[in-house]
């Protein structure tokens, strides 16, 4: 059994704005469905072995990349924290703006 997980309300609304897109893309929630798969199954992975993850310029932030997505988190003894998700293809800008 990993750690629990907790979604920070960034990322849960990053997630939501991911889905949509693809969701109103496609025209069906198919591929939605299949992303929230191997996220979700990307995530228990992530908290069985929270030190997996790379480490970013900020010691308590790592990140997984997940097919497309950058997955950033942090953990402590009990928790994953799920700091925040975007696909890797934005503006570097943003993504940088992310863990700020």
């Amino acid at each position: 059994m990993g750690l629990k997980i907790e979604w920070s309300a960034k990322a849960a609304s990053e997630f939501d704005q991911i889905l949509n897109y693809w969701n109103e893309r496609i025209g069906n929630k198919n591929y939605s469905n299949k992303l929230i798969d191997i996220i979700s199954h990307s995530i228990e992975k992530i908290s069985n072995f929270p030190e997996s993850g790379r480490a970013t310029n900020n010691r308590a932030i790592r990140y997984k990349i997940v097919r497309d997505y950058f997955l950033y988190y942090s953990f402590d003894n009990s928790t994953l924290y799920i700091v925040a998700i975007c696909d890797m293809r934005r503006n570097p800008e943003f993504i940088k703006s992310l863990l700020k």
